[in-house]
């Protein structure tokens, strides 16, 4: 027998429902505390939109010299790439982030 789903108002189809979906991101496990990016640190990221005018290898390049100048105790690098990474895509770029299968990007 199956189970009648419950009647919603119309007005509720038009909320958007949030839900777990994993990232596409995974972090390795970090040894010692926990560590916090600070917000200025996100505000030193290059920005990249996806438009065709922009070189994605360029930005590429220009995040890897600003990830270096962040060090965390006892933190890797590339966790701190890992981390930062989605914030420094914007528009079409962030929307392909988003696109990736559920942890497809470990490195």
């Amino acid at each position: 027998m199956e189970r009648a789903q419950p009647t919603r108002a119309l007005k509720e189809y038009f909320i958007p429902t949030l839900s777990n979906t994993p990232s596409c991101i995974v972090l390795p496990e970090v040894e010692g505390n926990s560590f916090e990016l600070k917000s200025r640190m996100i505000h030193l990221l290059p920005s990249f939109y996806g438009k065709s005018n922009e070189d994605p290898n360029t930005h590429i390049l220009e995040f890897f010299d600003i990830c270096g100048t962040i060090k965390i105790l006892n933190v890797y690098e590339e966790v701190v790439r890992l981390k930062l990474f989605p914030f420094s895509l914007k528009d079409r770029a962030k929307a392909w982030l988003h696109s990736l299968l559920a942890e497809s990007i470990n490195s």
